[in-house]
């Protein structure tokens, strides 16, 4: 009955699902079974009573320690209820028993909690570099969110560890356009222009079209005062087409620098549709905002900015290890 209850679940009949429950529990003699336990807890799930859910599925691995779907359920219910510290242990356990779906798991919540970090500005970008590089550490063959390690290692000013990075997992002739841009993304942290340059220009020599070398060459241009030279990357930049919030953030500062600011306020808003809590993107477009005269657009954004990065209380960081 449990496992008839689990196919029904699958098959979206949670009605179903819930009267196979029924008929297990009302059976006389029935045997404990760690498949009904399991439907226990994904019906209390779909009820959101996680309570409920985790004790039934906590029943479900003393039943059969690999009841691996009930593992995975004591994970997403520690996600759900925001606890991830509790679901990062229990994706640990989970990772004892198979060590695949472990793995996964705990690359999942790492990397939510390196989220949770993030989205909470400059104060806790060390911490979510390290949730991410945990992570990474899990999945290494997870590629997307290597660069989101590389980001905010050198967010963090971790440039060894960027350049470590970039040795181990962007090795061979397959990765030399990568490999170029964050070795540029890097030299640009540590204020070497030149070799910056030389990087983001070999990106460009291998794939003309990698709109986020050019974005950069346009914002060593503007640094070093050749608005031209800028706006000529600029254009490279707009045929090539942008990828990331990043990049479209970068373009939306070189574009204010230039005087721009429509196209400024364009892009800035880009990169907060595909990242909300960039920090950077709220702050450059309040003041693109009162730039143009529109104070009460400017004063909202510039809300939000603070809200963003004001300090959390210390029970509220806590929370995302617990």
């Amino acid at each position: 009955m449990g496992l008839l209850g689990l196919c029904l679940l699958d098959a979206g009949d949670a009605t179903g699902a819930g009267r196979a429950l029924a008929a297990h529990d009302a059976a006389a003699g029935r045997a404990p079974s760690f498949r009904a336990e399991t439907l226990r807890g994904r019906l209390a799930g779909l009820r959101q009573d996680w309570e409920a859910a985790r004790t039934a599925y906590r029943d479900a691995t003393r039943l059969n320690e690999r009841a691996v779907e009930a593992w995975v359920g004591l994970v997403r219910v520690g996600m759900d209820e925001g606890r991830l510290g509790r679901a990062l242990v229990d994706a640990g356990l989970l990772e004892e028993v198979v060590p695949d779906v472990g793995r996964a798991m705990a690359a999942e919540v790492l990397r939510a909690q390196g989220d949770v970090y993030r989205r909470r500005g400059a104060t806790t970008v060390e911490l979510a570099a390290d949730k991410y590089q945990a992570a990474l550490g899990k999945t290494p063959e997870d590629s997307e969110l290597a660069e989101l390690v590389l980001e905010l290692s050198l967010q963090a000013y971790r440039t060894a560890v960027a350049a470590e990075l970039v040795a181990r997992h962007l090795a061979g002739e397959e990765h030399a356009v990568a490999r170029a841009y964050w070795t540029g993304r890097r030299l640009v942290v540590v204020q070497d222009a030149d070799g910056a340059r030389a990087a983001f220009e070999e990106a460009l020599a291998r794939d003309p079209a990698h709109a986020d070398s050019a974005l950069w060459l346009a914002k060593l241009a503007l640094g070093e005062g050749d608005a031209e030279r800028a706006r000529a990357w600029v254009a490279a930049c707009r045929d090539a087409g942008l990828r990331t919030a990043q990049t479209e953030l970068v373009l939306g500062e070189v574009l204010a620098d230039l005087g721009e600011l429509a196209d400024a306020e364009t892009h800035l808003r880009a990169a907060l549709d595909r990242d909300p809590d960039l920090t950077k993107a709220l702050y450059l477009l309040g003041r693109v905002l009162a730039r143009r005269g529109e104070a009460a657009g400017a004063r909202e954004v510039l809300e939000r900015f603070r809200a963003l990065t004001r300090p959390p209380p210390v029970d509220e960081e806590d929370d995302v290890e617990r």
